[in-house]
């Protein structure tokens, strides 16, 4: 469906999905891009799960059988019936798009220059994202007021982080703008802005005249008005006031099913115990 007759041909593939046009599909905009057996394309820069690849693989899932019954693909030997079920087609094109994506890499993208820049720049983000998240977990674990939100925090894992741009230099201290997902209610934000406050607090020496061993905190600003990362896949599993009630209307039934969101979470601070 990929109009290749083999992976060697990935380069000649259906190009992936810009990013303004990935914005558009998010946001189903007038004119966004169709996926439909005629023009069939994954998007094999991004991740598997992402709500472009997912729709792909929904429609390849119900077009196989098609092609298989009616049009003779894959005719012999004769493909198990239990493998022609919707649930296994897309497991093994979930798995085969491993391969696809490790082949564009190689093929495509090591050879791309600002690709490359992107991928790296990407890669630092979600580096930094992870530390964030481990040092909120270590502020939780710290403190007796806040240490009620740990299991919250992770099943959120750092998914739910917000990430960070480089801005201007004040006073010779570099300020990162803070980034955050655009699924995410502002009574998360508002814990996560709490953690943020903790951490530096935790930092600062309070005893003798050293800090606690690492890097300082970075210092994130908050621009108003806020800047949203409209791509930030959101974490499944979640209680359902952890969802920006706007972003939550805009899904569509399928992807709410797949949010599995839970009952209202109590945001107060004190502890339970």
């Amino acid at each position: 469906m990929l109009n290749i007759t083999g992976t060697e041909h990935i380069a000649e593939a259906p190009p992936p999905p810009m990013e303004d046009e990935l914005k558009a599909f998010n946001h189903r905009s007038p004119g966004c891009i169709q996926i439909t057996a005629s023009s069939f394309r994954l998007d094999l820069s991004g991740k598997r799960t992402s709500p472009f690849n997912h729709e792909a693989k929904a429609m390849f899932a119900d077009d196989f059988p098609k092609r298989v019954l009616q049009e003779g693909w894959y005719h012999f030997p004769p493909i198990p019936e239990k493998f022609m079920e919707r649930g296994y087609i897309i497991f093994y094109l979930n798995w085969h798009m491993k391969h696809l994506r490790r082949m564009y890499r190689e093929r495509v993208l090591s050879r791309d220059p600002a690709k490359i820049r992107e991928r790296l720049t990407k890669s630092a983000r979600s580096n930094r994202k992870t530390r964030l998240y481990r040092a909120h977990l270590a502020v939780l674990k710290d403190s007796l007021q806040l240490k009620k939100h740990r299991k919250l925090l992770m099943t959120m894992k750092s998914r739910g982080m917000s990430s960070d741009e480089s801005g201007e230099e004040d006073s010779g201290h570099r300020q990162y703008r803070v980034i955050t997902p655009v699924w995410r209610s502002a009574e998360l934000t508002s814990l996560c802005i709490l953690l943020d406050a903790e951490r530096a607090q935790q930092w600062a020496p309070q005893i003798g005249h050293r800090h606690i061993r690492g890097n300082a905190p970075r210092e994130r600003v908050r621009p108003e008005p806020p800047i949203f990362n409209e791509d930030a896949m959101a974490p499944v599993g979640l209680p359902c006031n952890c969802y920006k009630s706007s972003w939550y209307d805009s899904l569509r039934p399928f992807e709410i099913k797949r949010l599995k969101g839970k009952k209202e979470y109590d945001f107060a601070d004190s502890d339970s115990g």
